[in-house]
């Protein structure tokens, strides 16, 4: 056994004492095969500043600069597909704290089993005075199945096990003739209360595209103003909940889009920006009104993998610095965080990881504040923006940097530094609107999260059951 494995495991079995392994009230914690299959792998030891390092007449002073180096982490969202406590999570947390975890729930966890890990993650984050976590999750709804059509679709609802199981998007949009938007107020609700109550806290919602091509269940209509006044709903629900981020997506908005983005980059058939608009104009509404909630960071988009010749003719949105800043910061007037769809969809998922940092790299200078990155690239994209922000980045990198982004490798880290101080500005203003997971329930008295919502769900379900007659 080489003494890299042999410091892994002992790790392993460390960590895994610290959780309480033998209390049948602790989390259940990853194996160290499991970790090592799904990530995120890799040492995550404390680092030890070179005293080389000299940051005197650079972007920013020496003290802002060190300062701001601790949270090269924060640009990613992580993903971690098992609902289980990683023990390189926790060093991660500790030493290279991400921005926040992804959960897929490929087992079906419970809430209980959650809201444990959860509790785990928010107590070494507090810990290591870093900020609470944004925990999040896939929860559209459809964990009912039933679409509008009579058919029966799987649904985007990770958890389900002590939850409210939700319909399809489109029966909200179905809803609104009859119901108003009585319907879309009980999904946000049901939605902010029962996550909260398992420390997820900035779950990837209900989409704001149109309910066309891929997203004819997903969507809530074709009629824009009809996805703006549900979506509306539910942003007040998460507001009035508190401690809660609402993230929509798919910016700037899929439903006039053929293909999927999980496959392939795929591209707007709209050819002018008339022709956009009404693909854009719910994202520009919910803007408008995070905007006069006077919390905008209570609102979180999700962009696309997509193209939008309008908007840029040669960049797909994750990469568009004319789309995120321009369009979505400076025309839209965007506030919150912006975070990219997965890094693994698509062609991004043929890339080997030196490639994708770079493309990473693109997205972050661009203008996308945090990166959904699977597990196991998280300890790369560390040493890599390390040496990016310390400017330490060998001669080949370099070289490939300047050709690819045809700017110099100076103006390259200085556009990524001042793009990583904005960033992690905007994800303290949306941390200190979030609360520790742990102290928001008490795991000794814990109760599924569908009983803090029983006279909600029951009147949801009323509506449903009127809609299918």
């Amino acid at each position: 056994m080489s003494k890299k494995i042999f410091l892994m495991i002992s790790m392993w079995s460390v960590l895994i004492l610290a959780v309480g392994c033998g209390d049948s009230k602790s989390a259940p914690v990853a194996r160290y095969d499991e970790e090592q299959a799904v990530g995120p792998t890799g040492f995550y030891a404390a680092e030890k500043i070179s005293s080389t390092l000299n940051f005197d007449n650079d972007v920013f002073s020496p003290a802002d600069m060190l300062a701001l180096r601790k949270k090269i982490g924060s640009s990613f969202l992580v993903e971690q597909f098992n609902v289980k406590v990683f023990p390189t999570m926790q060093l991660g947390i500790k030493n290279h704290p991400p921005a926040g975890i992804v959960y897929w729930n490929p087992d079906n966890s419970t809430a209980f089993d959650l809201a444990k890990v959860n509790a785990v993650y928010s107590i070494e984050a507090e810990k290591n005075q870093v900020g609470p976590l944004l925990l999040s999750t896939d929860y559209e709804g459809g964990g009912l199945g039933l679409s509008v059509t009579g058919k029966n679709i799987p649904g985007i609802q990770r958890f389900t096990k002590g939850f409210t199981r939700l319909v399809h998007p489109s029966w909200l949009g179905k809803s609104l003739v009859k119901f108003g938007t009585e319907m879309c107020e009980l999904h946000g609700k049901i939605m902010a209360k029962e996550l909260k109550a398992a420390g997820i806290n900035y779950p990837l919602a209900t989409v704001s595209d149109l309910a066309k091509n891929l997203f004819s269940v997903r969507g809530i209509s074709r009629n824009p103003e009809d996805i703006t006044r549900c979506i509306k709903q539910m942003l007040e629900a998460f507001h009035d909940e508190k401690n809660m981020i609402l993230v929509t997506k798919h910016f700037p908005g899929l439903g006039e889009t053929f293909g999927d983005t999980h496959d392939g980059t795929v591209v707007s058939k709209a050819q002018t920006r008339t022709e956009l608009e009404t693909s854009i104009k719910p994202f520009k509404d919910i803007i408008s009104f995070a905007n006069s909630l006077l919390v905008p960071e209570s609102l979180s988009i999700l962009a696309s993998h997509a193209q939008f010749k309008p908007l840029d003719p040669i960049e797909i949105t994750t990469v568009s610095k004319r789309i995120l800043s321009d369009f979505l910061r400076e025309e839209l007037r965007y506030n919150g965080l912006v975070l990219s769809d997965a890094m693994w969809m698509g062609e991004y998922g043929q890339l080997k990881t030196n490639e994708l940092l770079k493309v990473y790299l693109k997205s972050i200078i661009a203008g996308m504040d945090l990166l959904m990155i699977p597990g196991r690239t998280f300890a790369p994209s560390i040493t890599f923006f390390r040496q990016i922000f310390d400017g330490t980045s060998n001669e080949i990198v370099r070289a490939e940097l300047e050709k690819d982004m045809k700017l110099s490798y100076a103006e390259i880290r200085r556009l990524y530094i001042i793009r990583l101080k904005q960033s992690s500005e905007r994800l303290l203003k949306t941390q200190h609107m979030l609360k520790y997971a742990h102290l928001e329930y008490d795991l000794q008295q814990y109760k599924d999260p569908a009983d803090l919502t029983s006279a909600e769900s029951r009147r949801y379900l009323e509506i449903f059951e009127s809609l299918k007659k």
